[in-house]
Formats: structure tokens, C-alpha cells, sequence
């Protein structure tokens, strides 16, 4: 889990967000956006552990990596409540393209009835696969399909091209179109075919969601400012991207025109909620990207306007539903903003700046730790290992303990079970998988509240911390037996 997470929440999210040259030139701490990391884990950790996310498995790293953000349940949650908000009809027909796995399309299992269809389109064909073998099969209504559309990244042997491609579906068909990380990575001939189709595959009730990055005068001011996520530097038509020798991975499109194509293809008036991407403060912790929400007509513009707390006002998907900021709704424990603050700052102090630091050595921290914990309740434990002699490096994992983490013997990937693979004679370090720390917290039940899932969090991170800087410092780490006549099982570096 902790690898899945930090593609969620680190390496692949630090892709999209850059720090900026200031940060990145003198690693000045940025403690709010460490608090917001530390938030987002916990939210995540305890909701997946009670919503027992494995029971439709979990996509490959391989599918996993290819998207922004992975497979973080939160962003299908935030996605999912826009979508779904007014009430679709009871036959509502909705397209998602660009679908990938079904990371969406999970979550709107959980909401949509039998009566309503989903169709999933994208060009990656081993995404299309994985959704159709795990997710089709429990939800028969739920259908995916490639669509042979060119993509350097997705699909390099494409036949067809964006700009060209007509949605498979008769005209004033569907309630709901949704492209999400999709116009982003066009260019503005492909982005004005996918307005101009989903318009005519709509029926004047429907409405279209999508996300973009946005360019206007106070964007270009952020951004020259350094505050951006992406330069967005290389002119591309009328667009610009962030990498001219591959336009596809991020394309901003000028906000003026965008509006224009969408009210030409027939659309009305469309609210926007915007990203932080740009340096603008974000309404909440998914929006990155610009949210675009474009009613067919005035009658659906209508229902948006009649709606307590539209989406147009400021945080009204997060004020919707409670989950997103605070977890499970119910449990107990639910930290406040402040304490998140107080953990970053706790984190901050000791050594980690920003959530890439923090991702990093939760990552290589905690299978450390589980292992740890458990060899030190069969009479081993960590020590300083000086050469002539061996130092005691104690830990209380008070905070593992009490989710049950004792409990458990880390075992290979896909074998933890109390009576998996036969207890080895001899300590070892041995890998702990995402599957593996899933069912950590699921087995924890009750037990697994925000709060709990934080301090857990924080002690590895302590933990983690005490034993780098003794690594980084020319000491060896070994398992050893209480009486320190057994040393065996170094300690994996940090690297």
C-alpha cells in the first residue's frame, strides 16, 4: 500500500506538481502542503481499509502509474459526487472517455442502478482488459471498450486520429459525458471534435464534465510568477504545453477560446471550478485541474442553478459530502485542520520538508517497521551494530500496536495469512505489498479511525527518520536476539 500511495500522493503527484524554483533551489519546508499530503494519506488509508477496496482488486502498478493521482480512491469519490449531482435520470446512459481502468467507473458502481448504463472508452487496451475482467462481470451494465484513437503514451499504433473521431453513439443519447485528464492531453482540434461530438450525442437535459488547464491573464501572471504547477512555456496552435517533444503530457488551452468552441458546439454558459495548477488556491484536495461542468441546454443549466450549493460556489462538492474531508462518516477520532498542521510541523522538525521527503521515507520506512515490530515480540530487535559491539536501537511502536500491527507476520506478496509460509528460524526482512498492508488495516476493523491511521503514520516516519540518520551517519543496522549473541538481517539502506 505505501508504494501505491506514494505513486498517489508522491512521485506521481510530484510529476504534476512540481515545487516551485524558490522551494526547489534553497528546500525551503512548505508545511502546508505537507499538512495537505498528510491529510490526504489518512483520508485514504482509513477509507480504503473500511470501504475493503480489495474486493475488486487493485490494477497493476503498470496501469496504476499511467494515471495522475493512481489509484487514490478519493479522486473517483470527488469525481463521482460532481457527476452524479442533480440526480441522473433512471435510465440515464453516461460515457466516460478516457476511461482507463475503471478508476471512476469503481466508485459509480457503487452509485448507479441497474437501469443505468455506463460506457468506458480509452485507447489503452491493457486498461480496457483490466476494467472489462474485473469490473463487468460484478456490474453487467458497466461496459468498456477500446477505441483505436492515436496516443503516444496510450496507444502509439493508433489508426485514428482525435481530431476526426466520432463518438459511437446516436445523436440525443446520452444524459452524461464526462472526459476527466483527457482534454488536458489534446490539442485544440481533438478538444473542439470532443465538444462538438458531445454535444450531439447529449440529449438537451445532459450535461458534459470535464477537466482542463485553463490559460488567462492571472494565470500567465502566476505563472511567470513562479507559482504554477506548469511552465505551460512552448506555443502549440493556440495552446501551449509543458514539453514540446511531448505535447501529450500536459496541453493548456486559452480560456476565451475554450468557452467559445463550447458555446459554438451548443452548449450554455458552464461553471467553473479552477484547479491549482495555475498557483490559484484550490477549493479542495482534488482540484487540481480545472473542473469545466457544461449543461446542453437551459433547461439542465437550470437544474444546476436550483441545486443548495451548486457546484459554481466554492467548495460545494466537499461541503456535499462529508467523507471527503473527514473519512468514514461516523467514526470517531476525526482530526481537525489544526492537527494536521501540528503533524506537519511535527515532520517538518525533524527532518522531512515536503510531502516528496515524507512520501519517500514512508515508502522505505514502513516495511522496516512492520518487520521490526514484529521479529521484537519474538525476541529480536534492531540494533546499532558499532563493530566491536552492539547498541540496543529500541522502538515501542505504540501507535503500530494498537491498529494490531503485532499481530501479523509479514509475509510475501499475496501470502499474509496468520498460517501463510512457515516462520523462518532466523530473522529476515521480507517485502510487505500494498495487498499486504490493505489487509493490515482491514483486519484492525473498528480500531482504524483517521486519528489512529495519523499517529500510525507519524511514528514510522519518526521511526523511519532515526533510522536513516543513523545509516547516513556510517552505522550499520542489524536484527538482532535479546541477548545480542544473534546478528543477523541488515537493515535495506535508505537511497
Amino acid at each position: 500500500m505505501w508504494e501505491s500511495l506514494k505513486r498517489a500522493f508522491g512521485k506521481a503527484e510530484a510529476k504534476a506538481t512540481p515545487p516551485s524554483p524558490k522551494a526547489a533551489a534553497t528546500g525551503e519546508p512548505r508545511p502546508a502542503e505537507l499538512a495537505q499530503y498528510l491529510q490526504d494519506l489518512t483520508t485514504s488509508l482509513h477509507t480504503d481499509a473500511h470501504r475493503g477496496r480489495v474486493a475488486y482488486g487493485v490494477p497493476p502498478p503498470a496501469l496504476e502509474h499511467r494515471l495522475n493521482g493512481g489509484a487514490n480512491p478519493r479522486i473517483a469519490r470527488y469525481y463521482a459526487d460532481v457527476l452524479t449531482r442533480p440526480t441522473l435520470p433512471a435510465d440515464a446512459q453516461i460515457l466516460d472517455m478516457g476511461c482507463g481502468y475503471g478508476r471512476i467507473a469503481l466508485e459509480l458502481a457503487t452509485r448507479l442502478t441497474a437501469t443505468q448504463r455506463y460506457i468506458g472508452l480509452d485507447p489503452h487496451l491493457d486498461a480496457i482488459d483490466w476494467a472489462a475482467s474485473n469490473i463487468t462481470p460484478l456490474h453487467p451494465n458497466f461496459t468498456f471498450a477500446q477505441v483505436d484513437i492515436s496516443s503516444k503514451v496510450y496507444n502509439a499504433d493508433g489508426t485514428l486520429d482525435g481530431s476526426s473521431f466520432r463518438f459511437p453513439f446516436e445523436d440525443s443519447s446520452l444524459d452524461l459525458v464526462f472526459m476527466v485528464s483527457v482534454l488536458t492531453h489534446v490539442d485544440i482540434d481533438t478538444l473542439t471534435t470532443y465538444a462538438r461530438e458531445a454535444a450531439r450525442t447529449l440529449k438537451p437535459t445532459g450535461r458534459l464534465v470535464a477537466t482542463l488547464f485553463l490559460l488567462d491573464d492571472e494565470v500567465d501572471e502566476l505563472i511567470a510568477a513562479g507559482r504554477s504547477a506548469f511552465e505551460m512555456r512552448w506555443p502549440h496552435g493556440p495552446s501551449r504545453v509543458e514539453n514540446p517533444k511531448n505535447p501529450e503530457l500536459a496541453i493548456a488551452h486559452p480560456r476565451d477560446l475554450v468557452l467559445r468552441i463550447f458555446a459554438e458546439s451548443g452548449f450554455s454558459e458552464p461553471a467553473i471550478v479552477e484547479g491549482s495548477w495555475s498557483g490559484r488556491p484550490g477549493h479542495g484536495p482534488m482540484d487540481f485541474q480545472d473542473l469545466v461542468i457544461a449543461p446542453r441546454s437551459a433547461a439542465a443549466a437550470a437544474a444546476w442553478d436550483s441545486m443548495d450549493g451548486s457546484i459554481s460556489g466554492p467548495s460545494a462538492v466537499l461541503d456535499h459530502d462529508p467523507e471527503l474531508k473527514n473519512g468514514v462518516a461516523g467514526s470517531a477520532e476525526t482530526p481537525e485542520t489544526e492537527t494536521f498542521q501540528g503533524a506537519a510541523a511535527q515532520l517538518t522538525a525533524i527532518g522531512l520538508p515536503n510531502r516528496d521527503a515524507a512520501a519517500e521515507l514512508l515508502t522505505w520506512a514502513n516495511p522496516i517497521i512492520i518487520n521490526a515490530l514484529w521479529w521484537q515480540d519474538r525476541g529480536f530487535s534492531l540494533a546499532v551494530d558499532h563493530g566491536d559491539r552492539l547498541e540496543p536501537f529500541g522502538f515501542s511502536f505504540a501507535a503500530c500496536r494498537a491498529l494490531g500491527f503485532d499481530e501479523r507476520a509479514p509475509a510475501p506478496a499475496d501470502t499474509m495469512t496468520t498460517d501463510a509460509a512457515p516462520i523462518p528460524s532466523l530473522p529476515t526482512f521480507t517485502p510487505v505489498s500494498p495487498h499486504d498492508l490493505l489487509d493490515l488495516l482491514v483486519d484492525a476493523g473498528d480500531a482504524v479511525t483517521p486519528l489512529s491511521t495519523l499517529r500510525c503514520s507519524l511514528e514510522v516516519a519518526d521511526y523511519g527518520v532515526r533510522i536513516r540518520h543513523a545509516q547516513q551517519s556510517g552505522k550499520q543496522l542489524v536484527l538482532v536476539s535479546d541477548d545480542l549473541a544473534t546478528s543477523t538481517a541488515p537493515i535495506p539502506r535508505f537511497s
